[in-house]
């Protein structure tokens, strides 16, 4: 049970330090933007205005995607050899049959073949 409990934390706090404080930098400069836009001074409401808004807004959609990358694991990969050339190649681990990129190219391209 503590394991469990650890290894949920160290995901969580990670989060926590790396992922929570450029959230809230894109989004206090998305939303800063827009209170400066809204304020209306001469000159400089637009001026930062119009720099803080966009920016915050690709802020977040770098920050977001990035907590996408990181935090969805991926599948699992097992070291497997292709059934057609014998190499070295990866499949996930419930793929019973591993065939390596260059040989799904090769195959493909004689299907290609033959039907031309």
């Amino acid at each position: 049970m503590i394991k469990l409990k650890e290894r949920l934390l160290v995901p969580f706090a990670q989060f926590i330090i790396r992922d929570i404080p450029s959230m809230i930098l894109s989004l206090a400069l998305f939303l800063g933007g827009i209170w400066l836009l809204a304020i209306r001074i001469p000159g400089w409401s637009l001026l930062f205005g119009l720099i803080f808004t966009p920016m915050g807004a690709a802020f977040m959609v770098f920050t977001l995607d990035g907590v996408a990358r990181n935090r969805i694991a991926p599948p699992s990969f097992k070291s497997a050899e292709c059934r057609v050339c014998g190499k070295k190649t990866y499949s996930k681990e419930n793929v019973e049959d591993a065939i390596c990129n260059r040989c799904r190219e090769n195959i493909g391209e004689e299907i290609l073949k033959e039907k031309g």
